[in-house]
């Protein structure tokens, strides 16, 4: 367990909140959009460009208007401006001193900031920008003056003084019998009846006008060149907030690290996966990264249940010589089919199936199963129903009785696979729906509910000074186990939320988990997970939240007797940003499928339309097949809504499915 910030050169971190919905990616994806500098083929920092109106959305992506304040969400221009600052050479110009850095930046501390100011009020041009070393941020320069271009370096960020065109004219004075000439800005006004100097009469006016000497002149109140007033703006990186969503662009990342490879080996990145994985535990948070995909199921033409060959299976196997619980996993090397279904009358609703194996668990010689309300966990054999499953929490082993408990047999039996229904419609025809649920990695029999080891999980563990997002990367060195207890649920029904912490798991009960960003009034037990401060928070019958370091896994229904009556693993991040980039769809674009098999065309999330209700039993099933791995989702009728992250060449099949639509990313065409 380590607390993981990896650093990356150039990688622009990002400041903000996240509001991605829990259902997709659980809170992970915070917004980044990366490119480096001109030498791999991305921008010069510090271009300027003039518009006609404020920037937004994706066309401000680095843009910062003209005396803003640039912080570490761009930690290449900061530490642009950092070092060209310790470079520079120091000059002084009237009340302000700077550096004049190796690149002709104009740079000074943030304590001649008044001053900047003071000559830009007094001038309307200060070209500085201000750097603070302290909170690592600097200010970017400001012009309000008319800007003339060069092509002489030696005069960049000199400035010009005022001028105008000069204004001549000339008059003589009045003559006898009417007046001398005037010329130039002066002319003959009205005529005035008055005395020469000879004592005729017949003169007049002298006037001045400065725009008969040049037009220019009466345009303006000021000094004022002929202009057209628009927006300043710097380029100083490639990320944005963009108010408070953000997401990945993990393809581009990912391109720009094959075309910088060696750059970040030098870096201390040893190969593009190192790069990869450091920039999914530096930017996303609050999510299972990886995890076994163990469980593989399909349906075949006769109906039946078929677990495929290279599925594999968590076997309970007693106690070790310490009193430890010891776990067997068992991968097949031919297909399972379940077949028992002769003594089926009618549907079968929850359907849970486990395998049997030999007493050494080596062979798996037989199948079973029960409903959801028939399987039980504890110490105490239960005595609830004619047929039943026991899993002996003290003993490690899963168990059957067919005699309301009055004896159990056991062997070596697996953890129950998934959850299905089975239909019945006549003696002869009766088969297995598609899985609601799929226990690949973690799963639930009775009251007891497990994780698998090896499940690479990220707990939020708060945020470094520069904003970047801290974790707690954890893995499971081994099956974790948690059985509810009357203690823990006091008997009351409730949907829940399973975390797993410093190798072992707990729950919460989801009527104390809040749906907010932002801290909640305190009624009861409270749980919130807090985006600004990267924590989940908890408050016990107290108004004071305390800090946790949990990661959520799956989330999970029991009834009064704390029975588990379905569960649903939380999506893996291993699967949207594993060999193909999946971030945020675009909703705009969405591509609606009925036909299957399909194959999908762009990288993008997918939401599936499911065919079925409570008086069928009818549920869906997807299954997708990508390069190298077959993921299978069961879609309970009773969910509103499933958002399946999908690459690019994956072939999608369906069952009891009317349509997915497919969101496509952005950039994922």
């Amino acid at each position: 367990m380590a607390n993981s910030n990896y650093a990356w050169t150039d990688n622009p971190t990002v400041s903000g909140v996240s509001q991605c919905d829990t259902d997709v990616l659980n809170d992970c994806l915070m917004h980044l959009k990366y490119n480096h500098r001109t030498s791999g083929g991305g921008f010069s920092l510090f271009d300027t460009k003039i518009t006609d109106h404020v920037l937004s959305g994706d066309e401000a992506l680095g843009w910062v208007i003209q005396g803003g304040v640039v912080t570490m969400t761009y930690p290449d221009a900061v530490n642009v401006i950092k070092e060209e600052y310790s470079n520079g050479v120091e000059y002084t110009e009237g009340e302000i001193t700077y550096r004049l850095s190796p690149s002709g930046r104009r740079i000074t501390d943030i304590s001649q900031y008044t001053n900047v100011d003071k000559l830009f009020e007094t001038k309307g041009y200060a070209p500085y920008y201000v750097y603070d070393e302290v909170n690592q941020q600097f200010y970017l320069p400001k012009n309000k003056m008319f800007t003339q271009l060069t092509a002489d370096t030696t005069k960049v960020n000199s400035t010009v003084e005022a001028g105008l065109p000069n204004i001549t004219g000339r008059f003589d004075r009045s003559n006898r019998n009417g007046y001398g000439p005037a010329e130039g800005a002066f002319f003959h006004g009205d005529s005035v009846g008055g005395f020469c100097r000879d004592g005729s009469r017949d003169s007049s006016y002298v006037e001045f006008d400065a725009s008969r000497s040049s037009s220019i002149y009466g345009n303006s109140d000021t000094v004022q060149p002929a202009a057209v007033l628009q927006l300043l703006y710097y380029k100083v990186g490639e990320v944005v907030i963009n108010s408070d969503l953000a997401l990945i662009d993990a393809q581009e990342m990912i391109e720009d690290a094959f075309q910088e490879v060696d750059t970040k080996i030098n870096d201390g990145l040893n190969s593009l996966a190192n790069a990869s994985d450091a920039l999914r535990q530096t930017q996303v948070t609050n999510c299972i990264l990886e995890a076994p995909n163990n469980i593989k199921i399909d349906i075949n033409e006769n109906g039946y249940l078929v677990l495929k060959s290279g599925s594999t299976l968590i076997i309970p196997a007693g106690l070790d010589n310490e009193g430890n619980k010891k776990f067997e996993h068992k991968t097949l090397e031919s297909d399972v089919v379940f077949t028992n279904t002769d003594a089926i009358t009618g549907n079968l609703k929850d359907f849970m199936p486990i395998v049997w194996y030999s007493n050494d668990a080596s062979t798996a010689h037989s199948i079973g199963g029960v409903c959801v309300s028939q399987m039980f966990a504890g110490e105490t054999a239960p005595t609830n129903a004619q047929d039943m499953y026991w899993y002996d929490t003290t003993n490690n082993l899963i168990k059957f009785s067919n005699d309301t408990g009055a004896s159990w047999e056991f062997a070596m039996a697996s953890f129950p696979i998934c959850q299905v229904d089975v239909i019945f419609e006549s003696a002869s025809v009766k088969y297995f729906n598609y899985p609601k649920a799929i226990f690949s990695h973690c799963g639930f029999i009775g009251s007891a509910y497990w994780l698998d080891k090896e499940v690479k999980y990220l707990a939020p563990n708060g945020k470094s000074e520069t904003g970047t997002l801290n974790n707690i990367e954890g893995i499971t060195q081994d099956v974790q186990i948690h059985i509810i207890t009357d203690e823990e649920s006091n008997n009351i029904a409730s949907k829940c939320m399973a975390w797993v912490s410093s190798n072992s798991i707990s729950w919460w009960g989801n009527a104390s988990v809040k749906p907010y960003y932002t801290k909640p009034s305190v009624t009861g037990y409270t749980r919130y997970f807090d985006t600004n401060e990267n924590y989940w928070k908890k408050a016990d019958l107290s108004t004071t939240f305390t800090n946790t370091n949990l990661c959520p896994f799956a989330t999970f229904n029991i009834n009064t007797q704390n029975q588990i009556l379905s569960m649903q693993p939380y999506e893996i991040m291993q699967v949207a940003i594993g060999n193909n980039s999946v971030f945020w769809p675009d909703y705009t674009a969405g591509i609606t499928v009925s036909a299957f098999p399909y194959t999908a065309e762009y990288d993008g999330w997918l939401t599936a339309s499911v065919i079925g209700d409570q008086g069928t039993g009818q549920n869906g099933y997807l299954q997708i097949n990508g390069n190298t791995v077959v993921h299978s989702y069961g879609l309970d009728y009773t969910t509103s809504q499933w958002v399946i992250p999908v690459s690019r060449g994956d072939v999608i099949t369906a069952h009891q499915v009317g349509s997915v639509t497919i969101f496509p990313c952005k950039g994922g065409r």
